[in-house]
């Protein structure tokens, strides 16, 4: 479905949902993220798409270079930004489940990485040129309080 994406939209990168799983149970959901379309002002609002979803094309990468080494927590969020504001390449979003993903991971662990994330997402707007809203840093982790509450309504 992502390689029809690619072919029938002519689009630089496609993005879909994700399903965080338990870490031992892979059948039990803890987390559904339902991206939704991309929006530069929402994307300033705290809203992200989730970057297991995100595929690139080849030549996005040789021409904007990859993950800068620089960001331990937040290259994804850094590159996202490179792509869509200072680039603005092409996306289409897939609205279906493309990742199951167990939970976890090092931006999740504790409230000191949490910081620490925030704090290089703020870095990653000014080293783009862009001056990050004080409310895109307040909502990121706002925004993704409804993801654990929905797999309990299904």
């Amino acid at each position: 479905r992502v390689v029809e994406c690619f072919e029938n939209q002519n689009v630089d990168t496609v993005y879909s949902n994700i399903e965080y799983v338990d870490k031992k149970n892979p059948n039990r959901v803890k987390r559904i993220w339902k991206s939704g379309k991309l929006s530069r002002y929402k994307f300033r609002l705290g809203w992200s798409l989730p970057h297991p979803t995100l595929y690139v094309k080849r030549d996005v990468f040789a021409r904007l270079g990859f993950y800068k080494d620089d960001f331990r927590l937040a290259g994804d969020y850094e590159f996202m930004i490179r792509l869509f504001f200072v680039h603005k390449v092409t996306t289409f979003y897939l609205d279906e489940t493309t990742v199951k993903m167990r939970t976890g991971g090092a931006a999740g662990n504790g409230l000191a990485s949490r910081i620490v994330g925030l704090m290089e997402i703020r870095k990653a707007w000014l080293v783009n040129g862009y001056r990050p809203w004080l409310l895109t840093i307040a909502l990121k982790p706002l925004r993704k309080l409804h993801q654990w509450v929905l797999p309990k309504l299904m």
